[in-house]
């Protein structure tokens, strides 16, 4: 995993028990870790949005393409209508899941 999170801002975050952190020369940091499952990473890369990139394994690499093909969907056209059933305290605040 690499990004444009600033390293040291990444620095100080414990992705993992596993991890392993090498900052690249353009001072980006590069963090390996050895995982179980990829539920746990992959939100917390979803988390840093565009400032993380997964480089392996390919099956999270496609998970995060997707999510992101999703989001990218959602926010390029104009928000659905909500109908609700009675008021709500902020009407300019929506969430949709």
């Amino acid at each position: 995993m690499r990004g444009g999170l600033p390293a040291h801002e990444a620095r100080d975050i414990r992705w993992h028990a596993s991890q392993t952190k090498v900052e690249l020369p353009d001072g980006r940091l590069q963090i390996t870790l050895q995982l179980n499952n990829l539920v746990d990473i992959r939100t917390a890369i979803l988390r840093h949005g565009p400032d993380a990139e997964a480089l392996a394994p390919a099956e999270l690499r496609a998970t995060l393409a997707a999510d992101a093909a999703k989001m990218h969907a959602m926010y390029s056209r104009p928000p659905q209508p909500v109908v609700a059933a009675s008021p709500t305290p902020d009407a300019n605040a929506r969430v949709e899941s």
